[in-house]
């Protein structure tokens, strides 16, 4: 058992992009505020906080049962959130599968027993904090096609935060037949 699984650890829900969509996505990093490093970039589905060792193992077993077929994402547009300073990537529109992935997510994480945030749902990529009013803009889009989710987590370090991916999940239209970690990956 690695360390991350024998502590409380800050876990989140994602979406990863490839190497290939990743660059791609950073090449629109404005040169404003701190740039997100190219390894973090990431779409969040869930931000869960700080997760204890026996609600991290039931929250993987309820992973490995998502249904929730592979889907396509278009990020389209540069904007702003001037209230937390933050740079981002927008889609067109959220695909039905990445809304129903982030309510069966939630579900189980409400199950067992997080507390999470009341806000809305709004699927972004940050591209830097701290950063300076920019005009929000189209983009030329970047196609996106998502074939699996992941659990990361967020150490704070001195120097920013890093995000490790733990583990992942494929997407996928039927239950396959080992439910409980069937198709995932511990990294």
């Amino acid at each position: 058992m690695e360390g991350w699984e024998r502590r409380k650890a800050r876990l989140f829900f994602a979406l990863w992009p490839d190497a290939a969509v990743r660059g791609r996505i950073a090449a629109q990093r404005p040169a404003v505020g701190r740039s997100v490093a190219e390894e973090n970039l990431h779409l969040t589905l869930l931000f869960l906080g700080s997760v204890d060792v026996e609600q991290s193992r039931r929250l993987r077993e309820a992973a490995a049962t998502v249904i929730v077929p592979p889907f396509e994402l278009r990020l389209v547009r540069l904007d702003y959130w001037s209230r937390s300073r933050v740079a981002w990537l927008g889609l067109d529109e959220a695909p039905p599968a990445l809304l129903s992935l982030h309510r069966q997510l939630k579900a189980a994480a409400q199950k067992v027993g997080l507390a999470l945030e009341s806000r809305r749902y709004r699927p972004h990529v940050t591209l830097a904090r701290d950063a300076a009013t920019i005009a929000p803009r189209p983009i030329d889009p970047i196609h996106w096609t998502v074939t699996d989710f992941c659990l990361a987590e967020s150490v704070l370090r001195p120097e920013g935060s890093q995000y490790l991916v733990r583990q992942r999940w494929p997407l996928r239209t039927e239950v396959g037949p080992a439910v409980g970690g069937a198709g995932a990956t511990v990294e």
